[in-house]
């Protein structure tokens, strides 16, 4: 019983993470939110947790791509390769079809 509150409880923060990951490219999408490096960076961590299964880290990050008051910092790196706003959502695409981590 233990084992299946488990699986449950981690189905639960994956659908949470999924819909925050999409509602992140929604709003980087439709230019209701500006694709700048500090969203960049929380989208690509964001997909990377998710994709390690890693689902508290990557709701977090995903919940920080709106974060207008802590995206409006200066951005202190830069990316050795930039990928494209739609290279992201296949990327989103990709890790929704694939066999959950259990």
């Amino acid at each position: 019983m233990a084992m299946a509150n488990q699986n449950s409880d981690r189905d639960f923060m994956r659908a949470r993470v999924k819909r925050s990951i999409e509602r992140g490219l929604q709003a980087l999408e439709t230019g209701a939110i500006r694709f700048d490096d500090w969203q960049r960076l929380h989208l690509a961590a964001a997909l990377d947790e998710f994709r390690d299964g890693h689902f508290e880290s990557a709701l977090e990050a995903a919940e920080r791509i709106q974060n207008a008051a802590l995206n409006r910092r200066r951005f202190p790196g830069r990316f050795s390769r930039t990928k494209s706003l739609t290279e992201y959502r296949a990327e989103f695409e990709q890790l929704k079809k694939a066999p959950r981590h259990n």
